[in-house]
């Protein structure tokens, strides 16, 4: 008994409170938006659940609707949500989804025959006017709870589907599967994500994500890419390298020298995690031979990524070195390739074809800034800001962008004098932007183009906007800058002169009023003195009081 006590002591002692234990719970690692930061209220969110489980089709409907128009902020909380724990019974979510119409699946994960005519989950469960179960509410803010985090477009929303999918003895898996096809090209670094799922039913999620890549037909990582816009391809491309997919190894190559940035670099990053690390092991097995017999040792049954990924990068590298120019021109591509495979680490090749990669660019960039430059030199300025323009849209860090924000501040300045303010201060916060932007010392003449940029925008600002009343201040906060900025000592002494003229109104108008008031004085003494001296009433006389 004192024992017992004891023990019972000690676990209390030891436990952690429950806020401490569900907010632990809450951030653990098995959410997928563990960290990010919420903008759906749990009060609003806990309303709308009230409401989807009410006994009015009208309130269900509206909590419906509300949760469709979720944004991806909203997507942890919806998360949350979905996987709430319920005292409701698998066997209980499939018959009120079998009364519907649903095709769900047995206790053992087996779909039936499909049902003739195909239901959408919500409405079904909405306006299903049967007996009210918590089996049928729960249903109903579960399948809504899926719709808006699917709505989300988030692509960690598809791994939540992922996981719902076999909760509940899988239940909720079809619609689940449909709503990840709806999500299209953002769920799919999320089912390529999927390999790394840690879960006691992993190996089945594993082998449904790869059954909806195949659905939506983007098994095949290059024509995932293709149809996925550029920051989508660097997701994925990451996507590809944090699970070191043997089947995208060429498709990762081939990105590494893309011409964005982003997904350049999520390309290389993704090929050099193919050949860094533990190297990976393939089956063997003694391979059976013709005549019965077998081979002496075990041999590999197929190529790991590791060897996949030296054999891509080798066959770029000999494209590169054997090509017009290369370090081994006139050579046979194929006994290039074959030394670099037997003789090279699979990192080294891979920096010296990134290398290759960019020193072949660097080459571009700089002939290309070569010809805007003299553009600009020979006074064609808009042709030269067109090109700087593109050589920014390709290359956002530009070795010379810096040099650039000379021209840009040139074009700011001649649109300032033009009186075209919207247009010189575009031109001067770019050419700022570009000056804070650029690496290297802060010297001399780029702190005087700085100085010339901000006074051009200060400028600008000052007397395209309306709530200056004096702008004399900024204006001379501008020349300080910038003796020579357009228009600002013009204003000043435009204003200084309005000044000078309100001065003399002023004054003229006070001597006005008071050479008129004096007018008005002499003509009332005039009048006095014409009427006479004013004649005083005599005094009354009070009867005198007869004495008693």
């Amino acid at each position: 008994m004192w024992r017992a006590l004891h023990a019972l002591f000690w676990v209390l002692l030891l436990s952690p409170p429950p806020a401490l234990a569900a907010r632990s719970k809450r951030a653990s690692d098995d959410s997928p938006f563990a960290g990010e930061q919420r903008r759906f209220d749990d009060k609003a969110l806990d309303a709308l659940i009230g409401r989807l489980k009410s006994d009015k089709l009208e309130a269900r409907l509206e909590a419906a609707k509300a949760l469709l128009e979720a944004t991806a902020a909203d997507a942890p909380l919806l998360h949350r949500r979905l996987h709430r724990r319920t005292r409701v019974a698998p066997r209980d979510y499939r018959y009120v989804l079998r009364r519907i119409g649903a095709h769900v699946p047995n206790r053992h994960g087996r779909f039936g025959p499909p049902p003739k005519k195909k239901v959408d989950w919500l409405t079904g469960l909405l306006t299903y006017e049967g007996r009210s179960s918590p089996a049928l509410r729960e249903a109903r803010v579960s399948v809504a709870l899926m719709r808006g985090l699917a709505a989300t477009r988030r692509s960690e929303a598809a791994i939540s589907l992922l996981r719902f999918a076999y909760r509940h003895e899988g239940a909720f898996r079809d619609e689940c599967g449909r709503l990840i096809r709806a999500m299209g090209d953002s769920a799919v670094p999320a089912l390529v994500r999927a390999r790394e799922l840690r879960d006691e039913l992993a190996f089945k999620m594993k082998r449904y994500a790869a059954y909806q890549l195949d659905r939506i037909n983007r098994a095949r990582p290059e024509l995932a890419l293709k149809h996925a816009t550029n920051v989508g391809k660097a997701e994925l491309l990451h996507a590809y390298g944090e699970v070191r997919s043997s089947v995208a190894v060429n498709a990762v190559v081939a990105h590494t020298d893309h011409k964005s940035v982003e997904v350049r670099r999520a390309a290389r990053w993704a090929a050099l995690r193919y050949v860094s690390g533990r190297a990976p092991r393939a089956k063997k097995r003694k391979l059976r031979l013709t005549g019965g017999r077998t081979t002496e040792r075990s041999r590999s049954l197929y190529l790991t990524y590791r060897q996949l990924a030296r054999h891509a990068l080798a066959d770029a590298l000999a494209h590169e070195l054997t090509r017009a120019g290369g370090a081994r021109a006139g050579q046979k591509l194929e006994h290039v390739r074959k030394a670099l495979v037997a003789e090279v680490e699979p990192r080294t090749i891979a920096e010296r074809l990134f290398a290759l990669y960019d020193q072949r660019r660097a080459s571009r960039r700089a002939a290309a800034y070569r010809q805007a430059d003299a553009l600009a030199r020979a006074g064609k300025r808009d042709a030269a800001i067109a090109a700087f323009d593109r050589l920014l849209a390709i290359d956002p860090e530009h070795p010379q962008r810096a040099l650039m924000a000379e021209t840009f501040v040139a074009e700011a300045g001649e649109q300032l004098a033009r009186a075209d303010l919207a247009k010189a201060a575009r031109f001067a916060t770019k050419a700022l932007y570009l000056l804070s932007a650029a690496p290297g010392n802060d010297d001399k003449a780029r702190r005087a183009t700085r100085d010339r940029a901000r006074a051009i925008r200060l400028v600008a600002e000052t007397l395209g906007g309306s709530q200056y009343i004096d702008p004399t201040p900024e204006l001379r906060r501008a020349l300080s800058l910038w003796p020579k900025v357009p228009r600002a000592q013009d204003v000043i002494d435009a204003v200084a002169k309005g000044r000078e003229r309100r001065g003399v109104a002023v004054y003229a108008s006070a001597g006005g009023l008071g050479l008129f008031i004096v007018v008005l004085l002499l003509a009332r003494r005039h009048l006095r003195t014409r009427r006479g001296p004013r004649q005083t009433p005599a005094p009354r006389k009070t009867p005198s009081r007869p004495a008693k």
